[in-house]
C-alpha cells in the first residue's frame, strides 16, 4: 500500500506540473489514490481525493469515470455520512443513464452497490429493486421483470463477471 500511494503521489505531482489542473490521467489518480485510502479505512483522506478526482473529471465531462467515482465515495459516505450516501448512488445512476442509457456495467455496479447498501439499511424490498435494475443495465438483449430474473446461459452480458456477483 505503501508503495501504490508513493507511486500515485508521483504521478499527480508530474501530471500536475505537465499538464495542469485539468488532465484526465490525474482525474484517475486521484481516484486510485482515493480508493487506496478508501481500502486502509482511512475515509476522511479517501472522501477528500475522491472528491478532488471528480471535479477534475466533471470538468473535463469523463462520465464513466465521474460514475466510478461516485461508486467509491458513496462507499465512502455510508459510514462518514449515510444519509449522503443515497444521494452520490442517485447522481451516479442518473449521470450514466443519461450519458449510456439503461444498458451499462457501471451503472450496474451502481445499482448493485446500492441494493447491498438497502440490505445493510434494513431495506429489503429496495434492495431487490436495485437488484433488478442492475440485472437489466447488464442484459441488454432481455427482458429482466425482476430481481429473480435467471438469464439463458447464451445470454448476452456487458460484463459477466459483474453478472455473476448480481446473480
Amino acid at each position: 500500500a505503501e508503495q501504490a500511494e508513493k507511486y500515485y503521489l508521483q504521478s499527480i505531482e508530474t501530471l500536475e506540473i505537465d499538464f495542469g489542473d485539468e488532465h484526465p490521467d490525474l482525474a484517475t489518480a486521484y481516484y486510485n489514490l482515493g480508493r487506496l485510502k478508501w481500502q486502509e479505512d482511512k475515509l476522511e483522506d479517501a472522501d477528500g481525493l475522491l472528491r478532488r478526482a471528480l471535479s477534475i473529471a466533471a470538468a473535463l465531462r469523463q462520465h464513466r469515470t465521474m460514475g466510478q467515482i461516485y461508486n467509491v465515495l458513496a462507499k465512502v459516505q455510508e459510514t462518514l455520512a449515510p444519509d449522503e450516501a443515497y444521494r452520490t448512488y442517485e447522481k451516479a445512476i442518473s449521470l450514466l443513464s443519461r450519458q449510456y442509457g439503461k444498458h451499462h456495467a457501471e451503472l450496474a455496479r451502481t445499482h448493485l452497490n446500492l441494493s447491498r447498501y438497502y440490505l445493510l439499511e434494513e431495506a429489503p424490498d429496495k434492495a431487490r429493486t436495485e437488484l433488478g435494475e442492475a440485472l437489466a443495465s447488464l442484459l441488454p438483449e432481455e427482458e429482466v421483470k425482476n430481481w429473480q430474473y435467471m438469464p439463458r446461459a447464451d445470454a448476452l452480458s456487458l460484463d459477466p463477471v459483474l453478472l455473476i456477483q448480481i446473480l
